[in-house]
């Protein structure tokens, strides 16, 4: 496909994992090009250095993944939290830092929490949340009522803050032919879970 737009999918490692090969797949069957990374720190870390020392590892595993896919879009799946955004800023700065091509970030944020930005952290609130005002060009939270307490912050621009649908892949469910016979659900009525 002429012009295919890239996009390059973090898939979380721990949690979230099918929501997330289920936005990849919807992507790829509205004509994405798409590649996945793994895209959280291992298991393991517990101290700050070695958390640290696993985000500028993954960084750089994105790194070349990027200059092999050359993605127009990176899709990130965090959580908007300290640590999560902090992750993230470090993810984008080093990616922004080494890869030469212009990208785009997308972070879909897996729960939030607005209360940081009224934070008095100085890395925080003058390096990270500035950082991915200025580099994320969209953010997708997962209800209404977190885009609407994100908006009432009035940090980052309303434009940039959507929900997203829901994308399920429905060959990935069998139907079980004694599944309404064994809890005695009549043919006629729908099984919706």
């Amino acid at each position: 496909m002429k012009n295919q737009m890239r996009v390059l999918f973090g898939i979380p490692t721990r949690h979230h994992i099918e929501i997330a090969l289920d936005e990849l797949v919807g992507l790829e069957e509205l004509g994405y090009a798409c590649d996945q990374f793994p895209y959280a720190a291992k298991e393991g870390d517990t101290s700050k250095i070695g958390r640290l020392l696993r985000v500028v590892q993954n960084a750089f595993k994105l790194i070349f993944k990027a200059y092999s896919f050359k993605p127009d879009i990176v899709y990130i799946n965090s959580r908007f939290e300290v640590l999560g955004s902090t992750r993230d800023f470090i993810t984008i700065f080093l990616l922004r830092l080494f890869y030469y091509r212009k990208i785009y970030f997308i972070i879909k944020s897996h729960g939030s929490d607005v209360e940081i930005l009224e934070s008095n952290g100085f890395f925080l609130k003058k390096v990270v949340l500035p950082s991915l005002k200025k580099n994320v060009a969209t953010w997708l939270f997962l209800s209404n009522e977190e885009k609407d307490n994100i908006n009432k912050a009035d940090y980052f621009s309303a434009s940039k803050i959507l929900v997203p649908k829901n994308v399920v892949r429905i060959n990935q469910f069998k139907i079980a032919p004694a599944f309404r016979k064994n809890l005695n659900i009549e043919d006629n009525y729908e099984i919706l879970l």
